[in-house]
């Protein structure tokens, strides 16, 4: 059974915060190097929530027992797919506002590469979403057998 998984909206949802707390603080601020540095803030994080905003919509994650994929749609599709068989390392990176908002970015590597073939951006729950991969990996490499009774 295939499991879709989509990058987390809370991204985007710190960075609107960021916005209007930057947009209030221009408003009560005095001074035009105060109001410049909030305008420079809110043009930062705007175009971060653009960014975060279109790797949300465009990006999915298939996790199947036959295949780990990435598909990006912006214009064209990239595909990037990986057999479970020739899963190796599954590494697991938060940052300290990831752990807040409990996301992060799932490395799968292969021994035919040297670093990380895929890497899974703004997941929801990564360490949840890894011990899946792992038990998807553990089934596919020892198949339980039936017991003759």
């Amino acid at each position: 059974m295939e499991k879709i998984v989509k990058p987390t909206k809370k991204n985007f949802y710190f960075d609107i915060a960021i916005l209007i707390a930057a947009l209030i603080v221009a408003l009560f601020v005095n001074n035009s190097v105060g109001i410049i540095i909030c305008l420079i803030i809110d043009i930062f994080f705007f175009i971060l929530f653009l960014k975060h905003f279109s790797y949300y919509l465009s990006t999915t994650y298939i996790i199947s027992p036959e295949y780990v994929e990435k598909r990006h749609v912006l214009i064209g599709m990239q595909k990037t797919s990986i057999p479970i068989a020739d899963i190796r390392a599954i590494d697991v990176e938060q940052t300290l506002g990831g752990r807040i908002l409990n996301v992060g970015k799932i490395k799968l590597a292969t021994a035919a590469t040297k670093g990380y073939e895929m890497i899974m951006l703004n997941v929801d729950n990564p360490y949840i979403l890894a011990q899946d991969i792992e038990s998807v990996i553990n089934l596919s490499r020892y198949p339980e057998t039936e017991k003759d009774e």
